[in-house]
């Protein structure tokens, strides 16, 4: 469910809140944004997605903005097969304060992302740690997907414009690449 609120200083306030619903992991921030813009956020030059690397491999495409095209099961982004892979959402002039997130699994894979960490900022270079996750086995299959909840004193009630996914340690496979199908997110969004 979407509210808003304006607060003292005529900034606009979203909440959009995960129900715990299994069919609306992917109705959160982006969806949001996407509706909103008409399409692609990335493409649409609403939200920027960089990444650490990206995989080139023959004619397939990678790229950071597949992961935003949350409908869309079978694209993906995904990394060159380096330690420490990330991409990073830039909110440009939003700002997000995120309380859960989904992640899906692109259907077809064989690297189950099981290692990371969920850091937000507001320079792209000072990082807030707000989740990790260690040995995680809930997006072992695949196009399996996840909703993860951060605990809320990680999160020091901050707002970011960039907010991070980085791999800290290999797949079930054993390799060190990062493949994400969707990424998504709920919590606030400050316009």
């Amino acid at each position: 469910k979407h509210s808003s609120s304006k607060p003292e200083t005529s900034l606009n306030i979203t909440q959009i809140l995960y129900d715990s619903s299994k069919s609306n992991r992917f109705d959160g921030i982006i969806n949001y944004l996407t509706k909103k813009c008409g399409g692609n956020v990335h493409k649409n030059g609403i939200v920027n997605l960089t990444s650490s690397s990206t995989l080139k491999l023959f004619s397939s495409d990678y790229s950071p903005f597949n992961c935003v095209d949350l409908d869309n099961k079978n694209t993906c982004f995904e990394s060159r097969w380096e330690p420490n892979s990330w991409l990073c959402f830039d909110f440009k002039e939003k700002k997000l304060k995120i309380n859960s997130y989904s992640i899906r699994v692109f259907n077809g894979s064989r690297y189950f992302l099981q290692n990371w960490r969920i850091d937000g900022s507001n320079e792209n270079d000072k990082w807030i740690e707000l989740d990790s996750r260690e040995t995680e086995t809930s997006l072992n299959g695949s196009g399996f997907s996840n909703t993860f909840f951060i605990n809320p004193n990680n999160n020091q009630n901050d707002y970011f414009r960039y907010i991070r996914i980085q791999q800290t340690g290999k797949t079930d496979y054993d390799e060190g690449c990062l493949n994400i199908s969707a990424l998504e997110f709920f919590g606030f969004i400050l316009e």
